[in-house]
């Protein structure tokens, strides 16, 4: 979730019944967009997104996300990416921003 800039862009581009899970480690960037985004739609979890299936009963619609998996295992990168997918439902949506294309082969294994 960083500092929030593309969570308040997601948020302004949903619909009322949505609901955004937005995942961060750091504690200080969680509490910043708590204090900057009074959105009743934003669930704000204090935690990596390798804990997606932890925090989210639902299934979901869509993924969002500019993890830098380059700073992560490939067993977890490929965790995170499984778990996601796992979560979603089918025709859904996911996006991620990738600093390098090495990251992109990760994705093709459990996307087609």
């Amino acid at each position: 979730m960083g500092h929030g800039n593309i969570t308040r862009e997601i948020l302004n581009n949903i619909s009322c019944p949505s609901k955004v899970f937005g995942f961060e480690v750091n504690k200080d960037f969680c509490k910043q967009v708590e204090s900057e985004i009074s959105d009743s739609r934003l669930v704000i979890i204090n935690d990596g997104a390798e804990n997606i299936k932890k925090h989210t009963n639902e299934n979901i619609n869509s993924v969002i996300g500019s993890i830098p998996f380059s700073f992560f295992s490939k067993e977890k990168g490929m965790g995170i990416i499984q778990d996601s997918s796992d979560k979603l439902v089918d025709n859904a949506y996911f996006s991620q921003v990738l600093y390098i294309k090495f990251n992109f082969k990760k994705f093709e294994q459990i996307f087609n």
